[in-house]
């Protein structure tokens, strides 16, 4: 590597390294309960849509399937009470 080519690597490491947040950008405050719905949205999304634009259907098994990943996706976001059976 040239003397010009690492010079140019650490100047882009040490700018890229020391860029400051965007101080006007408010910073995002949520509750606990709105962290938890975002949690779950988003553990819905990766599981139960994904199987059902990407997965293989069976009509034997896509409810079962889709009960399962729901499930699944709440425990993910601790969406679950302790006293559900």
């Amino acid at each position: 590597m040239g003397l010009f080519t690492a010079g140019c690597f650490v100047f882009l490491a040490v700018t890229g390294c020391t860029r400051k947040a965007d101080s006007t950008a408010p910073s995002p405050k949520l509750s606990a309960e709105d962290a938890k719905q975002q949690r779950l949205a988003w553990n819905l999304k990766t599981t139960v849509e994904a199987y059902d634009k990407v997965g293989d259907g069976n009509s034997a098994w896509d409810e079962p399937a889709r009960r399962a990943l729901t499930e699944f996706a709440r425990v993910r976001a601790q969406s679950t009470e302790s006293d559900e059976p």
